[in-house]
C-alpha cells in the first residue's frame, strides 16, 4: 500500500501525545503509520511533541470554563508539535494542580462540577468545525471514557465528520456496575456514563478492547465481536538487557499512585522493612508526578527500605527499569478501589514484559491484570497483605527464581505483545 493509499485517521485523546509519558497507547500502535495522515484532538492544556502524528488541534478546559462568562473566547486552536517540551506552560501548571486535587479527592461532587462546567462551556465553536472539515477523515478512532464530557465530544466529532469508518476503544470498565463502592451516586454516574458507552459502541463500526477478559464482558453487553489491542512494546528478535541481580535487590515502581495504589505499596514497604532490620537487603525506589500528602510521603519513604522520586521523562523511566531487579505493579486491595482496574490493562504491563526483569504484581487475583499475569505466569504475584512478607523473604532467600521469573515474564512479552503483529493487527483494522 503506498502512503497516497492510507485513509485518514483522526483520533480523540484527552492528553496531548508526548514521548515523555508512558501512556502512549495510541501513538505507539499509530507508529509506522504515515504521519501526513494522521491528526489528533485532544482536551489538556499540554503541547504535544510526537511525530507520530502531523495535525494537533488542542480544546483547553480553562478556557471552556472561562467562555462561560465570555463566549466570544476562543477555546479551541490548532497547534503546532514541539521538538522538545523544556517549559511547561502555566496553563498546563495550573490544570496538573486542578487535576492533582480532583485525583486526592475524588468526590463526586468535583467530577459532576466539571461536568457541568463543560456543558455551560462553549468548547463546540468555529475553529474545531473548521479542523475537521479541513482534515476530512476516513476514520475516527477515539478510547470510550468515564467522562462525559468526552463521550459528548466524540459524539459530536462522529456527528460533524461523518467517517466512513468509526472504532471505538474500550481500555477501562465503563459498562458496568460491577465497580465498587456501590452508593447512589455511583450508580447515577455509572447510569449516565452506561446510556453514552451504549450509544457510542452502537455508532462505531468495530471495537477495540485491552484484554481477554475486557473482550468476553464487552461482547456479552453489546453483542459484537471486539478485537484485542494491547500497546505493542516487542519484536521476536529483540534483545534486552541481559539480567545480573544485584545486592541489595533494587524494586523499581514508577506510575500513578492514585486509587489506593499508594496504600498496596506502603503495605510492601512495611513488610520490607521487616526483612531489612539487620541491614538494607531489599530496596524500592518510587518514580511518581502523583501529589503526595505527608502522611502518604512518610509511610512511602522509608529510609534504607524505599525512596520517592518525583516524575521523569519515559525515557529515563525506560533506563530505570533496565537498571532494576524486580518491576513492581500494584493495585489497591481494598474492595473500594480495587474494582476500577478489574478490566483494564495497563501500558505499564507491556512495557515491563519487554524488560527482561522479574515483575512483582500485587492486586486482588480477579482482576484482568492480575488474572493475565498469574495465567501467563509472567510475575510474582501476592494477592493480600498477608502474602506479601514470605513472598519477599523467598525472593531474599532464593534469587535465582528472579531470573526465572524474568525469563517468563519476557518470553510472555514475545509471545502476546509482538510490534509487527499487533500493529498489523491494527493497522488492519484501519485500512480495511
Amino acid at each position: 500500500m503506498t502512503q497516497s493509499d492510507y485513509p485518514k485517521v483522526l483520533v480523540s485523546t484527552i492528553p496531548a501525545w508526548s514521548q515523555r509519558s508512558g501512556a502512549n497507547t495510541f501513538s505507539t500502535l499509530l507508529s509506522g503509520y504515515p504521519a501526513e495522515k494522521l491528526a489528533n484532538i485532544y482536551t489538556r492544556a499540554g503541547l504535544p511533541d510526537s511525530d507520530v502524528c502531523s495535525r494537533y488541534f488542542r480544546i483547553t478546559e480553562n478556557n471552556v470554563i472561562r467562555s462561560i462568562l465570555n463566549p466570544r473566547l476562543q477555546t479551541g486552536s490548532e497547534v503546532a508539535r514541539v521538538e522538545a517540551i523544556n517549559n511547561t506552560p502555566e496553563e498546563a501548571v495550573s490544570e496538573k494542580r486542578r487535576y492533582d486535587f480532583f485525583s486526592r479527592h475524588r468526590w463526586a461532587i468535583f467530577l459532576w462540577l466539571r461536568e457541568l462546567l463543560w456543558k455551560s462551556g462553549h468548547w463546540k465553536s468555529k475553529e474545531l468545525d473548521r479542523f475537521i472539515e479541513d482534515f476530512n477523515p476516513d476514520v475516527f478512532l477515539f478510547h470510550v471514557e468515564s467522562y462525559w464530557y468526552f463521550n459528548r465530544l466524540n459524539q459530536y466529532i462522529i456527528s460533524k465528520a461523518k467517517p466512513k469508518k468509526v472504532v471505538a476503544f474500550l481500555w477501562d470498565d465503563n459498562f458496568t456496575y460491577r465497580q465498587k463502592p456501590y452508593s447512589l451516586i455511583a450508580r447515577i454516574n455509572r447510569f449516565i456514563t452506561r446510556k453514552q458507552v451504549k450509544k457510542l459502541i452502537a455508532g462505531s463500526d468495530t471495537v477495540l478492547t485491552i484484554c481477554p477478559k475486557m473482550k468476553q464482558e464487552c461482547d456479552k453487553e453489546f453483542g459484537v465481536n471486539s478485537i484485542i489491542i494491547t500497546k505493542p512494546v516487542l519484536d521476536s528478535n529483540t534483545n534486552p538487557k541481559a539480567y545480573d541481580p544485584s545486592k541489595p535487590i533494587r524494586i523499581v515502581y514508577s506510575g500513578s499512585l492514585v486509587i489506593g495504589r499508594d496504600k498496596t505499596i506502603a503495605a510492601l514497604v512495611k513488610e520490607m522493612s521487616k526483612i531489612n532490620r539487620n541491614g538494607t537487603r531489599i530496596f524500592l525506589d518510587i518514580y511518581s508526578g502523583t501529589s503526595l500528602s505527608k502522611s502518604q510521603y512518610k509511610a512511602l519513604n522509608v529510609p534504607g527500605t524505599s525512596c520517592v522520586h518525583g516524575h521523569i521523562p519515559q525515557q529515563s523511566v525506560f533506563r530505570e527499569q533496565e537498571a532494576a531487579d524486580i518491576l513492581l505493579f500494584v493495585e489497591h486491595l481494598d474492595n473500594r478501589f480495587n474494582n476500577v482496574a478489574r478490566l483494564s490493562f495497563s501500558t505499564k504491563i507491556t512495557d515491563y514484559l519487554s524488560r527482561n526483569r522479574c515483575i512483582l504484581a500485587i492486586g486482588p487475583k480477579d482482576i484482568a491484570p492480575m488474572a493475565y499475569l498469574k495465567n501467563e505466569n509472567a510475575a510474582i504475584t501476592c494477592n493480600s497483605v498477608s502474602e506479601i512478607y514470605p513472598t519477599l523473604h523467598s525472593i531474599v532467600e532464593n534469587p535465582d527464581i528472579m531470573r526465572t521469573y524474568a525469563e517468563s515474564a519476557l518470553a510472555c512479552g514475545i509471545r502476546n505483545h509482538s510490534q509487527i503483529e499487533i500493529r498489523n493487527r491494527f493497522h488492519n483494522v484501519l485500512t480495511h
